[in-house]
């Protein structure tokens, strides 16, 4: 599934993510059939900055871009996804595996989840994005971020495997 969405002007497209035009808060704890709980890793947007997050959105102006499921509690051979905010950009929410948040002064917000840390039948990666313009962090499961030439967005690094 791809869809393109217009943000500040320019497109991006959401290739095979969830998506939903709905604003609200990511869903709850859900079971899968292997046992395993899931919650939703929602992506938001609100204006200029993602934020991305298994929890509510930041504030109302923030809208759903696109959802993906994560294990709810971690176990062998997968990774613990942590919120941090960064300390030199406002508002500059982002993911990180490091629960320190990376250094620099970085904030630790919440533990959103768990991912795998290998690739198997059905599971999609799941990167890390930055929008330098905007000093904006956001996941997707493409692997060029949904870069455009109008609207370049730099990958950073392959987060880990969402759930099948």
């Amino acid at each position: 599934m791809r869809r393109v969405v217009a943000i500040a002007g320019s497109a991006f497209v959401l290739a095979g993510m969830a998506m939903t035009g709905q604003a609200g808060a990511a869903s709850a704890v859900q079971r899968q059939d292997s046992g395993a709980e899931v919650v939703q890793l929602v992506r938001y947007f609100g204006g200029e900055r993602h934020w991305s997050t298994t929890g509510p959105a930041p504030s109302s102006r923030y809208r759903v871009e696109g959802r993906v499921p994560i294990l709810a509690e971690g176990g062998p051979g997968t990774l613990a996804i942590h919120g941090c905010l960064a300390a030199q950009a406002p508002l500059n929410q982002f993911l990180s595996a490091d629960r320190a948040c990376e250094g620099d002064k970085n904030v630790f917000l919440r533990t959103e989840g768990y991912v795998y840390k290998q690739a198997a039948p059905g599971r999609k990666a799941i990167y890390r994005c930055y929008v330098v313009a905007h000093k904006s962090h956001f996941f997707s499961v493409d692997p060029d971020c949904e870069s455009t030439p109008r609207n370049p967005v730099r990958a950073e690094f392959r987060i880990g495997y969402t759930v099948s």
